[in-house]
C-alpha cells in the first residue's frame, strides 16, 4: 500500500479577498493508482489537491493535481501550495527554490517572507496561444454587449477571456454550473473567464470552470497568467487580479509579473498553513 500524508494550505488571500483551500499529500511508498488519487480528491472536496511523491534518482519532486471532478495537466495554485507543504515539512530549507516536476516539466517555485509567504511560479510564453472567436450558444448568457472580441487563449488548459464595459457588468454575471457546463462543452474549452479594468494594472476576473464542473473559482492562477498575456502589465509592471463574485468569502487575489530575463511571466500570491487535523490515506500502488 502507498499511505499519503495530508497538509492543507490556503492560496491567493489577501486584502478583500478569502483564498482558495488546497490539499498537499505527501506520498510514500511508491506511486498510487490514479482512480485512487481521484477519489481522495473527490473526498477531501477542495478546489485542488496535488499528490507529491519524491523521485531520488533526479532529486526533485514530482506532483500530480486533481480537483473533486478531475485530472487538472497544470496548476499554479497547487504548485504554491505545495511548495509552502514542503518548507513547513522540512523537506526543504526554508529560503529553497523548490523544483517540482510536472508532465515532465520543471517548475520552480520561490518565496519572498513577509507578512504571510508570497510564493511565485515563473511561466514560459511560450505556453500562450491567443485568438479571437465567437462564443457558442453564446446567446444564452444573456449578457450586455462585450468590451472586446472574446479571445481563445491556449496555454495547456484553453479559456475563453471576455472583457466587461465595467466592474458592474462583472458583478451582474450569473451563470448556473449547468449553463456553464453546456457553454464550455460547446465550445471544447476548460475555462470561461470574464474581466473588466479597474486600472491599467488593476483587474477583477471571474472564471467558471471544468475542474469545478462548471462552478465559479476564485483564484485561477493560469487564467490570471494567461490575461496578463492579454492586456499586458501596466505602468506598474505588475498586474493585480482580483478573482470571484462579490464578496471577501468569494474571492482570490492574484499577483503577476514579467519574468526578469526572458519573455516569460512570474505569478505569486499569498499562502498560508491552514490548521486541520493530522491525517493519512492509504492507496493501493499504481501499476
Amino acid at each position: 500500500m502507498v499511505e499519503a500524508h495530508f497538509q492543507q494550505v490556503n492560496v491567493f488571500g489577501g486584502a478583500g479577498a478569502r483564498g482558495n483551500e488546497t490539499g498537499v499529500l505527501f506520498i510514500e511508498g511508491g506511486a498510487p493508482d490514479p482512480c485512487h488519487m481521484q477519489s481522495i480528491a473527490r473526498h477531501l472536496d477542495l478546489p485542488d489537491t496535488i499528490f507529491l511523491d519524491f523521485d531520488p534518482r533526479a532529486r526533485e519532486w514530482r506532483g500530480e493535481t486533481y480537483s473533486p471532478h478531475e485530472r487538472i495537466g497544470f496548476c499554479v495554485q497547487s504548485l504554491l501550495a505545495a511548495a509552502a507543504a514542503l518548507r513547513r515539512a522540512n523537506k526543504v530549507t526554508a529560503d529553497a527554490v523548490v523544483p517540482i516536476n510536472v508532465g515532465g516539466r520543471r517548475y520552480r517555485i520561490e518565496a519572498t517572507p513577509g507578512d504571510g509567504v508570497l510564493e511565485w511560479v515563473a511561466l514560459p510564453h511560450r505556453h500562450f496561444e491567443a485568438r479571437k472567436v465567437a462564443i457558442r450558444a453564446g446567446e444564452r448568457l444573456c449578457l450586455p454587449s462585450f468590451a472586446g472580441a472574446p479571445m481563445r487563449v491556449d496555454a495547456g488548459r484553453r479559456r475563453i477571456f471576455v472583457e466587461m464595459s465595467t466592474p458592474r457588468d462583472l458583478d451582474d454575471i450569473d451563470i448556473a454550473p449547468d449553463l456553464a457546463r453546456a457553454l464550455l462543452a460547446a465550445n471544447d474549452v476548460d475555462g470561461l473567464c470574464f474581466y473588466a479594468r479597474l486600472s491599467l494594472s488593476r483587474l477583477r476576473l471571474r472564471v467558471f470552470t471544468t475542474s469545478l464542473d462548471g462552478g465559479e473559482d476564485r483564484a485561477t492562477g493560469g487564467a490570471a497568467a494567461s490575461l496578463a498575456h492579454l492586456v499586458g502589465f501596466g505602468t506598474a509592471g505588475r498586474l493585480t487580479v482580483l478573482q470571484g463574485a462579490a464578496g471577501a468569502h468569494r474571492r482570490g487575489l492574484l499577483m503577476v509579473k514579467p519574468a526578469a530575463g526572458s519573455d516569460g511571466v512570474v505569478i505569486g500570491g499569498a499562502v498560508r498553513h491552514t490548521p486541520v487535523p493530522d491525517r493519512t490515506f492509504e492507496m493501493p500502488e499504481g501499476v
